[in-house]
Parts: C-alpha cells; sequence; structure tokens
C-alpha cells in the first residue's frame, strides 16, 4: 500500500512540474492571457510550444512575439513554434534583436541567437546589453540593481565590465566597473 502511495504522489508532483504555463500577447484581445499547457521546456533552454497557442499570439515584427513562462521569465517566441529566453528587459517587453542577434542566457552564462533561435555564441559573460553600432557592453561577475525613490528604474553597479565587437573580439577588457566601462571610440 505504501508503495502505491509512493508513486502516485511521484506522478502528481511529476506532472505539476512539467506543466508550462505562459503568458501571452492574445491577437484578438491585445491583451496579456494565460496559456496553462504552453509546451515543454528542454535542458538547453529552447521552450517548444504548444501548437493550440501560436494562432492566438499577437505576432510583432519579423514574425516574433515576446511570451513570459512562469517561473523561467521572457521568451522570444518564433512561428516555428519555438522560443528561447530574453533575460534583460526593454519597457516591459523582450530586449529587441538588434543588428540580427538577440541576448540569452544558457547554464548561467550569456549567448547570441538569431531570429530562428539558433545560438550563434557562447560566452563566459554574465550579462549582456544589446549591440549598438557593432559593439555591445559586457560583464562578468555581479552586478548589483541600484532602484531611485520611485523603486520602479535602476541602474546597475559593479562586476567586471567591458565592451565585445560584432566578431565577438574584445575591444575593452572586461575588468572595469559597470558605471566606469570606458565606452569605444565611435559609439
Amino acid at each position: 500500500m505504501r508503495i502505491w502511495l509512493v508513486m502516485l504522489l511521484m506522478f502528481a508532483f511529476s506532472v505539476n512540474a512539467e506543466e508550462v504555463i505562459c503568458a501571452y500577447n492574445d491577437s484578438s484581445t491585445y491583451e496579456l492571457e494565460v496559456f496553462k499547457n504552453c509546451g515543454s521546456l528542454g535542458s538547453d533552454g529552447l521552450l517548444k510550444v504548444n501548437p493550440d497557442l501560436l494562432p492566438k499570439v499577437r505576432w510583432h515584427k519579423f514574425g516574433m512575439s515576446c511570451i513570459n513562462v512562469r517561473g523561467e521569465g521572457w521568451f522570444f517566441l518564433n512561428q516555428n513554434g519555438l522560443a528561447r529566453g530574453a533575460p534583460f528587459l526593454q519597457d516591459n517587453d523582450c530586449n529587441p534583436f538588434s543588428e540580427g542577434l538577440a541576448v540569452g542566457i544558457s547554464n548561467g552564462k550569456i549567448v547570441y541567437y538569431d531570429q530562428v533561435l539558433s545560438i550563434i555564441k557562447k560566452t563566459d559573460y554574465t550579462w549582456s546589453g544589446s549591440f549598438h553600432k557593432k559593439h555591445a557592453k559586457v560583464c562578468k561577475g555581479t552586478l548589483i540593481r541600484e532602484y531611485d525613490a520611485s523603486g520602479e528604474h535602476y541602474s546597475l553597479t559593479g562586476g567586471n565590465c567591458g565592451y565585445i565587437n560584432r566578431e565577438f573580439e574584445v575591444v575593452v577588457p572586461t575588468v572595469f566597473d559597470f558605471q566606469s566601462t570606458p565606452v569605444p571610440e565611435g559609439l
């Protein structure tokens, strides 16, 4: 009897652990709606989205959308039903693709991926801004959020930061505090 109870509990908890719930921008209401069986999240960070969700999604530029996966954060979703994490936000949405790439995280480290969600470059960085004029600010180590009086906006401090170029070459070494990182010439 005890074995059956343990097996039943294990099954119940495994079903709940596998359920992926997400919020998406609905194409008809333009509101954030919840979808309970969103898909399955692989160990590589790639979310395979339930095809029943795709017709409901409001698609943005380049056939992408940004969804929120409960407990995991924000993901870029493409129309093929694949989604990859977009950990850094801009105005309550995924930080946009810039120069054909988005910033993601895999195993705690920064990755850059393209619009079909293929990882183009894995790195040892822990934070990255988007590319701007072929350069991106990158950091290693811990960054600290310092919030303003309203508690809504923050600035980053700490870390070991620098810049890379679009070929992922270091142009400013990652040895500077976030606030004092020198900007490459031309930015």
